[in-house]
């Protein structure tokens, strides 16, 4: 009986041995990219791979929700009516009269700041902002 049971032991441990010695996966370099499949016509080469290399599928990782829902990126479409050339010009001259008096206020506001204060350098910032305005203008 026991050579019986040494015997179905050997016989199972040599039909099991194709199992462990299964060759790896064929892995494919095609440029930076790696694959199983090459495509037709690419020049790949055979990467070397151990047959112990195991590799898992990426997980799925439930999201807790964490107060409302965010609205979904959508752009909102405004009725707005057309406005003809004129007006435009008629707009655009106003808010340039308007920038032009607040860069004059905010030169004379500076004037009167000591120089090298912080109150000195908003000032300046604060120029330099409604200049850049003005210059966006057309």
């Amino acid at each position: 009986m026991n050579k019986a049971l040494c015997r179905c032991v050997l016989l199972a441990l040599v039909s099991f041995q194709s199992l462990w010695a299964q060759e790896a996966p064929a892995v494919w370099r095609c440029g930076n990219e790696y694959t199983n499949l090459p495509k037709q016509g690419q020049a790949c080469t055979r990467v070397p791979v151990q047959a112990d290399v195991i590799t898992t599928a990426p997980r799925k990782f439930r999201a807790v929700p964490q107060g409302p829902a965010p609205m979904p990126n959508t752009a909102v479409i405004v009725d707005a009516p057309r406005i003809d050339g004129p007006t435009q010009r008629a707009r655009d001259q106003q808010s340039q009269k308007i920038l032009n008096e607040e860069l004059k206020k905010q030169l004379h506001r500076c004037q009167k700041l000591p120089a090298n204060s912080t109150e000195m350098v908003r000032c300046q910032a604060d120029e330099a902002a409604l200049r850049r305005e003005l210059a966006r203008l057309p």
